[in-house]
């Protein structure tokens, strides 16, 4: 089936008092020179004994989804941005913040929050089937590589039951493919639905026109305009047509005129990537996921 799209910090002697001033200054400077323990046993002498947060993006977004309160500085362990503490009642995780602290993790923070079946599995009982995919989508950005079934590792895996399905940037599979994996991560589907998916989309004489169906595309679908007030709401799908019978693209919206997306589009980049909306050219249309 061929879519239409295209082709160990451990320091030996940590500074006492303020960071020395030199090649490097400041934190960011205590960090590259001295390592991460360094700058939390700073911190904690600079301000009394402040606790720092030495398990990155997991137990970040660990208290997050849970609700956890926390009200001191948090220093992050790779200083690639802070991780962002919601003080929200238990239970209820607000996923603006949520997606806006993916956002700032790197990709190996990211990668270890994925193979985290237990925080994956607290990201998809919290929050509603479409924001978990979102979240689990957004996890993904610099993951996996765009390539179109049946000869790619999704399809063989879910379809064929050949090989395993790791979230690594070798990973192969198509835009559809890229968000029903990140629903899967999240428990939104299972394998046995995906399996049924293929099996449906292969017995209908044209299995792409097929797969945007079930997917549900169709006639009748609000066409996006912003001015109009037609904006898809986060974890939706939004489908992109440039002529022929059905769509091209789908992408999951992110909120803010922004989806991700996994195709070569529009920049060259094979990975799953966040862009605007309108970076990439057709007739938009959205609707919830079917699951």
């Amino acid at each position: 089936m061929r879519a239409t799209e295209k082709g160990a910090e451990t320091p030996s002697d940590v500074p006492r008092g303020r960071p020395v001033a030199g090649r490097h200054t400041g934190l960011l400077g205590l960090q590259r020179s001295a390592g991460n323990a360094a700058v939390a046993e700073w911190v904690s002498r600079a301000r009394g004994s402040v606790p720092v947060q030495r398990d990155g993006l997991a137990d970040g977004l660990r208290s997050l989804l849970t609700g956890d309160r926390v009200d001191h500085p948090v220093v992050q362990r790779d200083l690639v941005g802070r991780l962002h503490t919601l003080l929200s009642p238990p239970g209820r995780a607000r996923l603006g913040r949520i997606l806006r602290l993916v956002r700032s993790a790197s990709v190996g923070q990211r990668t270890a929050v994925l193979n985290h079946h237990g925080l994956m599995t607290l990201i998809g009982t919290t929050l509603i089937p479409r924001h978990a995919t979102a979240v689990a989508s957004a996890l993904l950005r610099g993951l996996l590589r765009w390539a179109n079934p049946t000869g790619n590792d999704f399809y063989r895996y879910f379809a064929m039951g050949v090989g395993n399905l790791p979230a690594s940037p070798a990973t192969t599979m198509n835009c559809w493919e890229s968000i029903m994996y990140a629903a899967y991560l999240v428990g939104a589907v299972s394998a046995d639905y995906i399996r049924q998916f293929y099996l449906a989309a292969l017995t209908d004489p044209n299995p792409t026109a097929a797969a945007y169906a079930l997917l549900g595309w169709g006639p009748g679908l609000p066409t996006y305009d912003r001015a109009a007030g037609r904006i898809p709401r986060t974890g939706m799908l939004v489908f992109y047509q440039t002529g022929g019978a059905h769509p091209g693209h789908v992408a999951i919206y992110m909120g803010n005129g922004k989806v991700t997306s996994l195709w070569n589009e529009p920049r060259g980049i094979h990975r799953v990537q966040e862009i605007r909306i309108r970076d990439l050219p057709g007739t938009i249309t959205f609707r919830d996921p079917p699951w």
